[in-house]
């Protein structure tokens, strides 16, 4: 329990700096770029995870702790709000609807992309 705690918060500190670091190198599309790349990521690990063991300590630490410390739905619900207080309906629904279906579609990509190199 403690270890899988204490790897869950050095994973979410490593993922809050790649976090930072996109968001200072992409400020206009970090938000969806950090969310749509986890997605894949999170999709990938998830498939490794079903054919591989992996101490459970590890895999909350990248799944729950780096990946959950990189991507962000506060940010992303607070850039659907501003835009929708701007009157930017259609960028908001634009932007609601690649985030959601896109995160889906990537995480769904990873998972499989993880699968076919592990049947190789």
């Amino acid at each position: 329990m403690w270890l899988n705690a204490l790897f869950v918060a050095l994973g979410g500190a490593i993922g809050t700096f790649f976090r930072y670091s996109i968001d200072v190198a992409f400020a206009n599309t970090s938000t969806i770029m950090v969310n749509l790349i986890g997605s894949f990521l999170l999709g990938c690990l998830t498939a490794y995870t079903q054919s591989n063991t992996m101490p459970q300590w590890l895999k909350v630490g990248v799944g729950v702790g780096l990946l959950g410390g990189f991507t962000t739905m506060s940010t992303f619900a607070q850039n659907i709000h501003r835009m929708t207080l701007n009157g930017a309906w259609l960028l908001s629904t634009s932007y609601s609807f690649a985030s959601v279906i896109g995160g889906i579609g990537l995480a769904f990509i990873g998972f499989n992309v993880m699968k076919r190199g592990q049947d190789t």
